[in-house]
């Protein structure tokens, strides 16, 4: 186990399939963060490719299909709560949180207790 901080500072190597425990605003900022390799949000071209935006208008609505997105690791998202995930983020950009993590293929999983961590890895029952 690591701390979020560990993470974002380059401290640890990150493995393969990653569990992070907790779905708040950090959760979700961790999760995004282990999904991308590179950020689009400066990228113009590659955002509006990333949501399918045709900048031409050469479809209708402006809109194409959304880039290809091929997640490099299997990142879970776990939260003790039964409510839906990520509704304590942000009215206005939860839902754009949580398509980013759907592209990516997280597996969200609510209603988890956490049984033991060992060097087999995390055990978790979901309810």
């Amino acid at each position: 186990m690591v701390d979020y901080q560990q993470v974002l500072n380059g401290q640890v190597e990150i493995g393969q399939t990653v569990a992070l425990i907790g779905a708040g605003g950090i959760g979700f900022d961790i999760a995004h963060f282990l999904c991308e390799r590179e950020s689009t949000s400066l990228q113009t071209d590659k955002w509006l490719a990333q949501w399918g935006i045709d900048k031409t208008y050469q479809h209708a609505g402006g809109l194409t299909e959304e880039g290809e997105h091929h997640p490099g690791r299997d990142v879970y998202l776990l939260q003790r709560k039964t409510t839906k995930m990520g509704k304590g983020l942000g009215k206005t950009t939860g839902w754009i949180h949580r398509s980013v993590l759907k592209q990516h293929e997280v597996k969200m999983k609510t209603g988890v207790s956490y049984e033991k961590f060992d060097e087999q890895g995390l055990h978790i029952k979901v309810r």
